[in-house]
């Protein structure tokens, strides 16, 4: 029974290899060698190990003397081979490799474009696939790195022999690419990447030592040096892996000086390195330009190769010469970038010592008459209600509520402290300091807990909602301070960079991302100074006056609720202040929404807060 089975497992296979070999011979039929090709090409992935083998068996025994297009979709369906089955190209490596080399020696642009795209394939999929005796995860990324750098000095000592044809294909161990549908798997291309961040250094290293550019050395040996650099930079400018941008940005200082003395000495005939080395420089001050990397000692050296490269304009070559304008363009746009960075910096270090040296505005809340009026009584259901005077008529209640409320609040309230009377507690029964002279105090380290993860990120992120906007346009001034002082968890000076800027809009971002991120509310309240927590408090009333959104509301209701629950702030806002909100909140309480039942709620709370202790 076993044999029955057996057998026509057998002649199926034996069937399907005679048609993979009829097939195989077809490919070398001008006229039918594109449809047998990409019935070949859809049909790999289902080969099983065996087939696959034979297949590989059948593309090594070919002869060499074939025409260029049939030994290039040869290429082609090995390359697609190494894509679908991976573990049998690892094993098959070494004569893969030996291959490669064959099609190279003949040095013909189309079957080297195919190679390239060979040895693209071979490096993204195999390495994890050869066969090694180590078990730790560390070790086995260690010999998948030592291969891939084996492979590398492979093509670099075979440019003498192979010409530009190795130097493709060095640059392809570094940075794969597909120059038929440009696309590549980005999963197995972040691999690549990773793996060979274990080896870069040493590629670099071997690439700007100085022997690679005394006078024995060749011109295509300096070519492969600086195509492999130029690898090297668009890879880490890909992918913007730390560890591969890192070992880029350490020898950026010795790269630039081998591309000026490239600039400076190499011979009239060589303008391709000529030409590379000014898109290797370009590529670097691009990628220091992104990672914000530049040194003072790395500006100077910019300096000098703008020099050699504005000499590189009166090349004799037309290719060199673009090149060099397209350089000098974007050293010059970068100088001025950072010219503009460092006055930015500049002038966010006087807007944050000027703002700690800065008293907040000191002028009276303008309110309603009827905001401050002592006789004011509440009435919390919810009907209009008017004192009774001898002179007084009755009047229509919705009349008077209209016209009250078309009276109109002021833009944005201002708050001033001229009589020290206008305060129910003074400074020394709150040991709080009104002449704002914000020294650094310290603060318990459990008074205002922010949440550890990355407090740029997610301060960006929520306080502008939008990370990549946020960046893409030019911040100011006072943006950037702010962003500062949260940084260093300075509440107070994030507080008053915004009342002194009487930015609401920032303000309420700065006051929503409190919410998400300070446990519990009560603490960003209690560690402000009394006349900041004032300012405050005005300004929440200047948002409230305001036609607001929904979520505006809830928004200033929840830092109303917290300055009632500390009992201690709550005691220095000023009278005028107390009666600008709570008039307010009576007005609120008379519309028909949802926030006025809560308008209503928080009243209750803070009358009960203003009526004097027994």
């Amino acid at each position: 029974m076993r044999q029955q089975h057996i057998r026509p497992q057998e002649a199926e296979s034996q069937a399907l290899m005679r048609d993979l070999i009829d097939q195989f011979e077809k490919l070398e039929d001008p006229d039918c060698q594109q449809a047998v090709f990409n019935a070949l090409s859809r049909s790999v992935h289902t080969f099983d190990h065996t087939i696959a083998h034979t297949f590989f068996g059948l593309i090594e025994r070919s002869k060499s003397d074939r025409r260029i297009s049939t030994q290039r979709l040869h290429v082609l369906l090995l390359a697609e081979l190494c894509k679908t089955h991976a573990n049998v190209a690892g094993r098959l490596s070494t004569r893969i490799m030996t291959y490669v080399f064959q099609c190279l020696y003949q040095q013909k642009e189309e079957l080297t474009r195919a190679c390239v795209l060979l040895v693209s394939y071979l490096v993204l999929y195999t390495p994890t696939s050869i066969r090694c005796k180590l078990k730790t995860t560390d070790e086995k990324l260690q010999f998948q790195a030592n291969w891939l750098l084996t492979l590398f000095n492979k093509f670099v000592n075979s440019t003498n022999t192979l010409n530009e044809h190795a130097i493709q294909c060095v640059c392809a161990v570094i940075l794969p690419v597909n120059i038929y549908t440009k696309a590549l798997d980005e999963n197995a291309f972040s691999a690549h990447g990773i793996r060979l961040a274990r080896c870069l250094s040493m590629i670099i290293a071997s690439q700007t030592a100085g022997s690679r550019w005394k006078d024995k050395a060749t011109y295509l040996d300096r070519l492969a040096s600086i195509c492999s650099l130029e690898a090297v930079v668009r890879l880490a400018k890909k992918l913007s892996i730390l560890e591969l941008t890192s070992q880029v940005i350490e020898y950026i200082p010795v790269i630039l000086q081998m591309v000026q003395g490239v600039l400076c000495h190499s011979p009239r005939k060589e303008w391709k390195v000529r030409m590379h080395c000014l898109k290797l420089a370009r590529l670097l001050v691009t990628i220091q330009r992104e990672t914000q990397s530049v040194t003072s000692a790395t500006q100077v050296e910019l300096d000098e190769l703008r020099v050699v490269v504005v000499s590189s304009r009166q090349d004799s070559v037309a290719f060199v010469r673009e090149e060099a304008s397209e350089t000098i363009a974007i050293i010059d746009s970068w100088k001025e970038g950072a010219l503009e960075e460092q006055e930015r910096k500049n002038a966010v270090q006087v807007s944050l010592q000027m703002t700690r040296d800065t008293q907040l505005p000191h002028k009276n809340l303008r309110v309603l008459k009827s905001d401050s009026d002592p006789n004011y009584q509440y009435r919390s259901k919810g009907v209009a209600w008017c004192q009774n005077t001898s002179n007084s008529r009755p009047e229509d209640i919705h009349c008077a509520v209209f016209e009250e409320c078309c009276e109109g609040d002021e833009a944005f309230p201002e708050l001033e402290c001229q009589n020290a009377s206008d305060t129910m507690s003074t400074p020394e029964q709150e040991n709080c300091d009104l002449d704002l002279t914000f020294e650094k105090k310290e603060r318990d380290p459990n008074s205002c807990t922010l949440q550890k993860n990355d407090i740029h990120t997610v301060s960006d992120r929520d306080i502008d909602g939008n990370c990549d906007a946020f960046t893409a346009r030019m911040w100011s001034v006072e943006q950037i301070a702010l962003m500062e002082a949260y940084g260093k968890e300075d509440l107070e000076l994030a507080f008053r960079l915004v009342l002194l800027e009487e930015n609401t809009i920032l303000l309420q971002r700065l006051l929503y991302h409190l919410t998400r991120v300070v446990h519990p509310l009560s603490m960003a309240i209690s560690i402000i100074t009394p006349i900041t927590g004032n300012a405050l408090c005005v300004a929440l009333l200047e948002i409230l006056c305001k036609k607001s959104r929904t979520k505006d509301y809830w928004l200033i209701f929840l830092y109303l609720v917290e300055f009632i629950a500390n009992r201690k702030a709550f005691q220095y806002l000023l009278n005028h202040v107390r009666r600008g909100v709570r008039k307010r909140l009576w007005r609120i309480s008379m519309e028909t929404s949802k926030e006025a039942l809560e308008a209503i709620r928080l009243l209750d709370l803070w009358e009960e807060a203003m009526a004097p202790t027994k």
